[in-house]
């Protein structure tokens, strides 16, 4: 840890497969915006879990990228999708 308490970034060696957590309202359009993020990369998206209450699906997206860039770019790129609410 840090003086300030703030711990040192993490380590990450490029390339590796990184797990990305997509929560929104509808399956159906989390899987289509996914896809449409992702174009011709491979990637995997399964079924996470439904919220308690059922307002929200969350998927699992597992994907290789192969630098901290391409690992943010594609966070954002996700974040910018109105179908999906979070990503983690």
């Amino acid at each position: 840890m840090l003086e300030d308490g703030i711990q040192d970034k993490p380590i990450i060696e490029y390339p590796c497969e990184w797990t990305y957590k997509v929560i929104g309202a509808q399956r159906e359009a989390l899987e289509s915006a996914v896809g449409e993020v992702m174009g011709s990369q491979a990637y995997d998206l399964s079924f996470s879990n439904w919220s308690k209450g059922g307002a929200y699906c969350s998927l699992n997206l597992k994907v290789t990228v192969e630098t901290e860039d391409n690992r943010t770019d594609i966070y954002h790129s996700l974040q910018r999708r109105s179908e999906i609410r979070y990503v983690l």
